[in-house]
């Protein structure tokens, strides 16, 4: 988003690079190097009372082949209004595997979301381009509504961090020079009772119109072999007639 863009990333970027002044090709640039964190939903469309799921996926995991993930954090923008927050967990993991502390806050500040994990150091956990948490939120009223991801990295609370373990040293990627955030918003429908009765009405007709065409196309393959059961009969009927005249 813009304000992470111009206001976060050009002091984080200036800082880290020992420019004097932001310049948005050569941050594209630092970008590309970077590890990064977004989020992606299960779907695009549901009734109030259905849960959506949003995956938080780190990206780009470049320059940290000697590191293992030790945790996350991820604070996230949404709609109270329309949606309510249903909690997180942490993906693909066996009961051995499950981080030592996580903690979530659904009203870490006014429709805003946040939960954070971290990984016993005893434990490893292989740092690749993966999903890593699932935060859920359940539809309450009808509308569009957008999920984003915090654009901000503040002294203190790191509404966004990915931290590593590399050999006795932690790593933790809590500054834009060091992360990369994306907050493009997820925007998802809370659709009306009558909206997914109309869905439900023409997903039947469709099925109801596809059986329609298979019966009509059933029809004219039966058509064709009856036609062709036809000539060869008449052929067999003009051959035993010529054989006769013959005779």
């Amino acid at each position: 988003a813009e304000s992470y863009t111009v206001t976060i990333a050009s002091k984080q970027f200036k800082k880290a690079l020992g420019v004097e002044s932001y310049d948005e090709a050569k941050y594209a640039e630092h970008v590309a190097k970077i590890p990064a964190l977004s989020i992606k939903a299960d779907k695009e469309t549901v009734a109030a009372g259905d849960t959506v799921t949003l995956n938080v996926d780190i990206s780009n995991v470049t320059g940290f082949e000697n590191a293992v993930l030790s945790g996350v954090s991820a604070t996230i923008n949404y709609d109270s209004e329309k949606f309510e927050y249903a909690g997180c967990k942490i993906i693909g993991k066996t009961a051995e595997e499950e981080p030592y502390a996580i903690s979530d806050n659904a009203a870490f500040k006014p429709g805003v979301a946040k939960a954070v994990f971290v990984f016993d150091p005893k434990i490893v956990h292989e740092m690749k381009d993966s999903s890593v948490m699932e935060i859920s939120f359940k539809a309450k009223a009808e509308g569009e509504a957008e999920f984003s991801l915090a654009d901000t990295f503040t002294a203190g609370n790191n509404d966004n961090f990915v931290s590593l373990f590399e050999g006795e040293k932690i790593i933790v990627l809590d500054s834009a020079d060091l992360l990369f955030v994306n907050t493009d918003a997820v925007k998802i429908t809370v659709a009306s009772e009558a909206v997914e009765a109309a869905d439900e009405a023409n997903a039947e007709d469709a099925v109801a119109d596809e059986d329609v065409v298979a019966d009509e196309v059933t029809d004219e393959v039966a058509e064709e072999e009856t036609t062709e059961e036809e000539t060869v009969t008449d052929e067999s009927t003009e051959e035993a007639t010529d054989v006769v005249d013959e005779k």
